[in-house]
């Protein structure tokens, strides 16, 4: 059973028990490059060319990486998983920036690089110096029939927590995972990657007419927009009902026993705030409709006059 371990020095993690998934995490945000399910995957399937994934954190370096390390060759140690993936990450920027292993694992981590293309970036840098077994990328100690997509045929590894036992032959304990991975990104980290926005369910068709893709009509929201979709129309039916709760509020102020008192003292109020109490008031609202009434009849009494009028002096 994987044990809880206690904070290292410096250390990002708080009291957790450290899975590959966080370290790969980790991993890719010290080095900047996109957190996402693809990169994620991409780094557990390296690790598993380098370490058993049962085992990845093995010596505490789990791509066996020498910089920092008392070793050249990757067979060093790190006092916790936390240095470790400040090295490494540190390792493949400086490759980036002229260093011996070349620019070519920062671009495709950059990039966001599928599988396939990560994987030649890899195999060919001289991050192994056997080059993974690989012949065409100067192995000396090829597999047969292996090839520089290698890490395609690699299966993604589950959740696997690192545990005390075996981590440094003892040496110092075991570094740990971050605590929340959630505090990644809005996702917390499930199988083998980030789930939120990056949803791998399908997009939702809500209608497709028939015709080609020139003159058919096709509408497909992912779940990300269909949440923003929903979240839109809640704030805008609440909007509704809230206006429509404040209409009956006033209207119900206005015929009650208090708003009948306070229409003189409303209407007696000059300017905006006048007109606004004057609109809380049932008299109010009768003296404005009255007075509506009054110049409509006071117009058509004029009309009737002028025809009047225009009859008499034609007569």
């Amino acid at each position: 059973m994987a044990a809880t371990t206690t904070k290292p020095k410096g250390s990002v993690f708080v009291n957790s028990t450290p899975t590959n998934i966080a370290w790969a995490t980790l991993l890719l945000k010290n080095i900047g490059a996109p957190i996402t399910q693809n990169n994620i995957q991409n780094v557990l399937r390296w690790i598993a060319a380098e370490n058993p994934p049962a085992f990845w954190y093995n010596r505490n370096n789990p791509l066996n990486a020498s910089l920092g390390t008392n070793k050249s060759d990757g067979t060093g140690s790190y006092s916790d998983l936390t240095t470790a993936a400040q090295q490494t990450a540190t390792m493949i920027v400086q490759g980036y920036k002229g260093g011996a292993i070349g620019p070519g694992i920062y671009n495709a981590l950059m990039s966001n690089a599928p599988t396939d293309a990560f994987s030649i970036q890899v195999v060919n840098s001289p991050w192994s110096s056997n080059h993974y077994g690989v012949a065409a990328a100067g192995s000396t100690a090829a597999a047969p029939g292996r090839e520089a997509t290698w890490f395609t045929t690699i299966p993604v590894p589950g959740v696997v927590a690192a545990s005390n036992a075996d981590v440094n032959e003892g040496l110092a304990p075991a570094g740990t995972g971050l605590a929340a991975p959630a505090t990644v990104s809005a996702n917390a980290a499930k199988g083998a990657g980030v789930i939120g926005c990056e949803s791998r369910n399908p997009p939702i068709t809500l209608f497709n007419t028939p015709g080609s893709s020139i003159t058919g009509i096709k509408w497909q929201i992912t779940a990300c927009q269909g949440k923003a979709m929903l979240g839109g129309l809640s704030v805008f039916f609440g909007g509704a009902i809230m206006l429509g709760g404040l209409f009956m509020l006033s209207s119900s102020f206005a015929r009650s026993a208090v708003g009948k008192q306070l229409a003189p003292a409303l209407g007696s109020i000059t300017g905006p705030a006048g007109k606004a109490g004057a609109a809380l008031s049932y008299e109010g609202r009768n003296s404005r409709q009255v007075s509506r009434q009054n110049k409509k009849t006071a117009r058509s009494r004029a009309k009737n006059e002028y025809q009047s009028n225009k009859k008499v002096i034609k007569g």
